[in-house]
């Protein structure tokens, strides 16, 4: 259910997806469904660069020399092949229903509501699709001329002060920067997000004192 767009928006709710619209990570499981015999040949060869980048617990680092072991070479086709089918998956048994339930709260209310995400575009967009939300905010993978993939992130890993700085931008290019924001979210890897917003709700377990 998309809001029209000749309808005043009061509001925009954006949505964090894994462990907060899902119960689960997401990410794994895909990369798992995408890995072919040569992938994984990349992915054990790449296997030294990401202990490297565990122990300095860099993420982003991890995700780019993951992904790019996984997805250099493939056909964006197959690639949004399996992403349907993955989506599909997530949508049948993965969704957290108390959250999925505050994000139609929020489209009831006439909000913009959106998901703003370090999972893939690829499969997150089937999904926002079935959701009904207004935009999708994802890791992006980067496809070549040729239609395959070229192992890269388009603008990285949209995950921490990337997530705010992508909203941002969606909101001014909506001339949306004077509603209220909602943020919902389950991790440090949201913390930016929540913090730009005017009301964050973390859903995450809070950290023992």
């Amino acid at each position: 259910m998309l809001n029209s767009p000749s309808v005043a928006c009061t509001g925009v709710a954006a949505f964090d997806f894994d462990k907060t619209l899902s119960i689960r990570d997401c990410v794994i499981p895909f990369i798992r469904s995408c890995l072919t015999i040569s992938s994984s040949r990349r992915v054990l060869a790449a296997l030294p660069k990401v202990g490297t980048s565990a122990l300095r617990r860099d993420r982003d680092a991890i995700k780019a020399v993951v992904t790019a072991g996984v997805f250099t070479g493939l056909e964006a086709e197959l690639i949004d092949s399996t992403a349907e089918r993955f989506s599909r998956i997530v949508l049948e048994n993965w969704l957290r229903e108390e959250s999925v339930a505050r994000l139609k709260w929020h489209q009831q209310q006439g909000h913009r509501t959106g998901i703003v995400s370090a999972s893939y575009g690829h499969y997150l967009r089937p999904i926002g699709d079935f959701l009904g939300v207004d935009f999708v905010i994802a890791s992006e993978l980067e496809i070549g001329s040729d239609g395959r993939a070229t192992g890269r992130l388009i603008e990285g890993n949209c995950r921490g002060p990337e997530k705010s700085r992508r909203l941002k931008h969606w909101l001014r290019e909506n001339h949306l920067e004077s509603v209220a924001l909602y943020a919902y979210g389950d991790s440090e890897g949201d913390r930016e997000l929540l913090e730009m917003s005017d009301h964050p709700h973390f859903l995450g377990r809070k950290k023992q004192q």
